[in-house]
């Protein structure tokens, strides 16, 4: 088999198992808008969303392990297992720091979302704990080119929620179950992705890895911090409006919520495909516009026809996949749409400087972000307030990174023309040449 036909054979099955679980994922959501009431299926939400902004460093781990366990899978192996364990014990001990972290604060978090027990709180803390441990099994799977574990974690973890949740509702358990179902699965994942590594679990007698900590901080923290200030900005919403709204409301912006990030989601597999084509690219010879220009056309393209059908149906989506209770929510869900828009386009543009070692791109989106829960926290006067806030600074960010990246495009273009052989040095080296030039 050669190597073309490998790739888009593993690319296929991936793309597969990902669509399997966002699959699954939706069916989730929908069987829980159902089942649960109004007020308990926004607590959920809110309480989903609080997960995955405090989960971000995992995903940074999983990015870092997967880099070095290409690495080192392919010089030695006993290496990789030292810093496979390594990285095991470290995580291991943030995660009980983050657990309790939780705990202690679980009274405080309750009261701010306006939760009468510290129960669910409880629970999501318990799968902050075990989903720490898993992008270090995950990141080191994808590092050696174990896909067929990395989709069957994938697939097994959607499926698992999905039928844990109905089995656990059904039963009686209510919300408990559907935020207990989360940690279930996830040690049902862990436990694969441990058996797929068992062999690193007994590494020889060498005692270092030879990778610097250091190093992997390095390489590791922009991509934390980019991914940090994006969850943020799609996320802290439904965290705020759990706060400042009554639960009925909550639970009906939510349902509009979830329906909504479908814009904003749908674009991920052009994300995943194009990173590692900019990156190659920029390491070449450093110019991939033109790969950004089909990134934004095609993720715009989806975004656009996403918003488009919610702005004409809404009433029929929410009917359709939550039932006749949502239906209210049709104002809020034609608004989301095209809040979330500008959102998914700047996505692309996040990666697009992440795959070129850029940074100072985060400055904006922090700033974004302190912006977007300041306002949120000034005027709250209503639901589609909350939703304009987030078109208003969505939409800011990502002209304003539209605009820098055309400026540079200009500059880059223009010294290319005018210094032959620039075009043959990498955007870095062309830098360091501009400032050495007295």
């Amino acid at each position: 088999m050669s190597n073309s036909t490998g790739l888009l054979k593993t690319s296929a099955f991936l793309f597969a198992a990902m669509m399997i679980g966002n699959g699954c994922n939706y069916l989730f959501q929908f069987f829980m808008g159902r089942a649960l009431s109004v007020s308990d299926y926004g607590m959920m939400n809110a309480l989903f969303s609080l997960l995955v902004i405090t989960s971000v460093p995992a995903g940074t781990v999983r990015l870092v392990m997967a880099q070095y366990g290409a690495r080192l899978g392919v010089e030695d192996d006993d290496r990789l297992g030292v810093l496979y364990l390594s990285a095991l014990k470290w995580v291991s001990l943030c995660a009980v720091v983050g657990m309790a972290g939780f705990l202690m604060m679980s009274g405080r978090i309750a009261g701010f979302l306006n939760i009468s027990s510290v129960t669910p709180v409880v629970l999501i803390a318990a799968a902050l704990g075990v989903g720490l441990l898993l992008p270090v099994n995950l990141g080191t799977l994808q590092g050696l080119h174990r896909f067929g574990y990395v989709g069957g974690s994938t697939i097994l973890g959607s499926v698992s929620k999905l039928g844990l949740g109905m089995l656990l509702v059904y039963v009686g358990w209510g919300v408990y179950g559907a935020l207990a179902s989360l940690s279930l699965a996830t040690l049902a994942v862990l436990g694969l992705s441990a058996f797929a590594l068992r062999a690193l679990w007994a590494p020889a007698k060498k005692r270092r890895s030879g990778v610097s900590w250091r190093e992997m901080f390095s390489y590791g923290l922009p991509a934390a911090a980019a991914s940090l200030c994006f969850m943020v900005l799609t996320n802290i919403d439904m965290v705020l409006v759990r706060h400042y709204f009554p639960p009925e409301e909550a639970g009906m912006y939510a349902a509009a919520g979830v329906l909504g990030r479908v814009v904003l989601y749908a674009p991920g597999a052009i994300v995943l495909v194009l990173f590692p084509m900019m990156a190659r690219s920029h390491a070449l010879n450093g110019n991939a516009f033109h790969l950004l220009d089909r990134g934004m056309l095609y993720a715009g393209g989806i975004a656009g026809a996403g918003a488009i059908a919610y702005a004409l149906f809404p009433e029929l989506f929410l009917r359709l996949l939550f039932g006749e209770k949502y239906v209210a929510a049709a104002p809020l869900l034609r608004l989301f749409g095209v809040a979330m828009a500008p959102l998914s386009l700047m996505a692309v543009l996040m990666h697009f400087n992440l795959a070129r070692c850029r940074t100072r791109f985060l400055i904006s989106m922090a700033v974004a972000c302190l912006l977007e829960v300041g306002l949120i926290g000034v005027y709250h006067t209503n639901l589609h307030t909350i939703i304009w806030i987030l078109f208003g600074v969505g939409g800011a960010l990502c002209v304003g990174n539209i605009g820098e990246i055309v400026w540079e495009r200009m500059r880059t273009e223009e010294r290319v023309a005018t210094e032959p052989g620039e075009g043959e040095r990498s955007f870095f080296q062309t830098e360091r040449g501009e400032k050495n030039k007295p």
